[in-house]
């Protein structure tokens, strides 16, 4: 089975220096970088797709990572290196997911704001969602550790806040967000909101879960008019007051 090989320089910010942009999303063959965005670049290739290397911080030693893909662009593998030497293989789950996504399935964003660039790839992309699986960069050891596939997480560094948000039926008035943080090196909601309706008392309802120990405790439930109705999570309009 044929296997291509793509080729990601990451910076030093991974290891020992901070990244101004952390959360840059690398950008496609074909796509104008945005300003102060990682530059990317094509080098010939040998039948193989060429691969594509990305220089966030081109001024000091940098850590490369490879994606090792099946045929069909599915990533089999991430092998981290430093110079010539190995660190480590990540092994991305499940089986790599989804092909033909090319360099835009990897970002680096700062999970744990931190201000060291951690790692994401999307493995799974539908209509309207997406999955992806992270790994935090430890600064102690130098190596990542993986904190598993979930949902794509929205990353606001300003903010430093980790958020999903999916809409549902009726025009939108149906929705679930959660607020994600880094728990015991695993990604977890803290807080959660939800407007559901109930068909039985034909009425919309506002539900807020927060942490308590390891699970979601609700804290509040209202009934609402349709003059009451959210768009959306309480941190959208702080961001919107903002």
């Amino acid at each position: 089975m044929k296997r291509s090989v793509a080729i990601l320089s990451l910076a030093c910010a991974l290891a020992a220096c901070g990244n101004d942009n952390p959360a840059a999303r690398l950008g496609s063959e074909g796509r104008a970088p945005a300003e102060n965005a990682p530059k990317l670049t094509s080098e010939p290739g040998t039948g193989s797709p060429a691969p594509r290397t990305i220089n966030i911080h081109p001024n000091h030693p940098t850590y490369q990572v490879v994606l090792h893909e099946r045929e069909g662009g599915i990533v089999d593998s991430i092998h981290v290196r430093r110079g010539s030497r190995h660190v480590q293989t990540l092994k991305p789950s499940p089986n790599g997911g989804t092909a033909g996504l090319g360099a835009d399935r990897v970002s680096t964003p700062d999970l744990d704001f931190d201000g060291h660039a951690d790692l994401a790839l999307v493995t799974e992309l539908a209509a309207g969602t997406s999955r992806s699986h992270y790994w935090r960069f430890e600064t102690a050891t130098g190596r990542y550790e993986s904190l598993g596939n979930r949902e794509t997480l929205q990353v606001d560094t300003a903010a430093e806040a980790l958020t999903t948000f999916n809409r549902g039926g009726h025009g939108g008035r149906i929705w679930t967000a959660a607020r994600i943080g880094v728990v015991d090196g695993a990604l977890v909601p803290v807080r959660s909101e939800e407007q559901a309706w109930l068909q039985d008392a034909q009425a919309y309802i506002y539900i807020v879960r927060e942490r308590r120990g390891s699970r979601l405790a609700e804290v509040s439930r209202d009934t609402l008019a349709e003059s009451e109705l959210r768009a959306g999570p309480s941190w959208h309009n702080d961001d919107q007051q903002d």
